[in-house]
Formats: C-alpha cells, structure tokens, sequence
C-alpha cells in the first residue's frame, strides 16, 4: 500500500526560442493515481536553467537544437533594443 511517484516531463518551444518545461509528479497508490502536482518554468534564449533542467538529456539537445548562438545573439539585441525603447 505504498504510495510510489513517477514523473511525467513535457518540453515545449514557443515562438521559435523560448523553452518551457513542465515537469508533473503522478502520485499513485497501489496502481490507481491519487494526486498530480504540476511545476513549470520558461527558458529564453541563453538563460542559465535550473539544475534538474540543465541535467536532462532531452533538455539538453532540444536546447542545442534551437538555442544557436545566433538565436541567442539574435534575441539579446532584440531584448537591449525593447528595453531602450520602453526606457523613460
């Protein structure tokens, strides 16, 4: 009658460049599901990830796959520009 936890990972790109991971914990007691607990978090380009996150393999080559090093160029320059613009 124990109560076990299995973790469900969803990776996500939106926009082309900004990475979502959502990590769910699927509790369960003796096979049926008794509870689920949702966590997720945003990556834009170049940001430094969670431990858990930077440790994932998946992760990691999705992150590879789509954060060049010009997407990553690309989008601090659009973010400097943004900034500026909004400045007072």
């Amino acid at each position: 009658m124990a109560i076990t936890e299995q973790e469900e990972v969803n990776i996500m790109i939106r926009r082309g460049k900004f990475l979502e991971v959502e990590r769910i914990s699927v509790f369960m007691k003796d096979g049926a599901e008794v509870g689920r607990q949702k966590h997720r978090v945003a990556y834009s380009p170049g940001d430094e990830m969670q431990p858990k996150d930077a440790a994932d393999e998946n992760i990691n080559a999705i992150k590879q796959r789509f954060w060049t090093p010009e997407v990553i160029e690309k989008y601090k320059k659009e973010k400097e520009e943004k900034e500026r613009n909004n400045a007072p």
